[in-house]
């Protein structure tokens, strides 16, 4: 059994977690959310709350993961949530250290272009695939019911999450 989390960063974490019991069975589990920091009286939160609740929620969650996959955005300078960002990202190549656990980021534009065909997909079009995509690619889901509404992070979760493990089936299928 292996379970993977992906996460899309940001001061709102998508995330998405699948357990794969076995690589060529159809039953795989999948779940996802989304995580902020509670915020303040003043109704924002500081960088160092987000950072402070990111690294707890993640810690957390390590216990029972065996690799760990992320978006890696570009930074541009000038945009706080590149700030928070690049706080995650150093924890992330931290704990990248954990023994049994595989850290691998994914660059924005192939995320795209793996979800989309496109390497310059609009975010609508990264939660649009969703459905379409969700019983050819994400083995063994259940049907899409439709209701469920996705944000742009779990969506990216969930697509960083499916590159991820279509990236371990091939490299066990090419043993």
């Amino acid at each position: 059994m292996i379970s993977v989390l992906g996460l899309d960063l940001g001061t709102t974490w998508g995330w998405a977690r699948v357990t794969v019991t076995d690589f060529h069975d159809d039953r795989w589990v999948w779940t996802w959310g989304e995580e902020a920091a509670p915020r303040a009286e003043l109704g924002f939160s500081s960088p160092g709350l987000l950072f402070a609740n990111f690294a707890r929620w993640l810690q957390g969650e390590l216990p029972n993961t065996d690799a760990v996959t992320w978006e890696q955005v570009p930074f541009a300078t000038g945009k706080g949530g590149n700030y928070i960002k690049g706080q995650e990202a150093l924890l992330l190549a931290h704990l990248g250290t954990t023994p049994g656990v595989h850290w691998q980021p994914y660059d924005v534009q192939a995320l795209k272009t793996f979800a989309t065909g496109r390497g310059n997909a609009s975010k609508a079009s990264m939660i649009d695939t969703i459905p379409d995509a969700w019983r050819t690619r994400f083995h063994g889901a259940k049907d899409w019911d439709g209701r469920t509404r996705l944000t742009d992070n779990q969506a990216d979760a969930l697509w960083v999450t499916l590159m991820m493990v279509e990236h371990m089936l091939a490299l066990r299928v090419g043993k």
